[in-house]
């Protein structure tokens, strides 16, 4: 049976810990490019370097970043 979309495993948001880009461009409906772009003008979390070739963002500041971009403007 082909994997379809709605047939395919959705990516989620751990509880906690950190998110390789991979899984967060998943759940983030945006482009690598967009979202590099975000992180350079400063609204999007920037990520930490786990090691040389690795970098990764951590839950709460994705969440912070998710619940402001739905948060009712007053």
């Amino acid at each position: 049976m082909p994997i379809t979309a709605s047939s395919a495993p959705r990516a989620y948001l751990p509880v906690d810990g950190f998110i390789r880009r991979e899984q967060l461009l998943q759940i983030i409906p945006i482009s690598a490019s967009t979202l590099r772009r975000r992180v350079l003008d400063g609204t999007f979390p920037k990520p930490a370097r786990m090691s040389k070739n690795a970098i990764a963002w951590e839950v709460t500041a994705v969440r912070r970043w998710i619940e402001s971009c739905t948060a009712p403007q007053a």
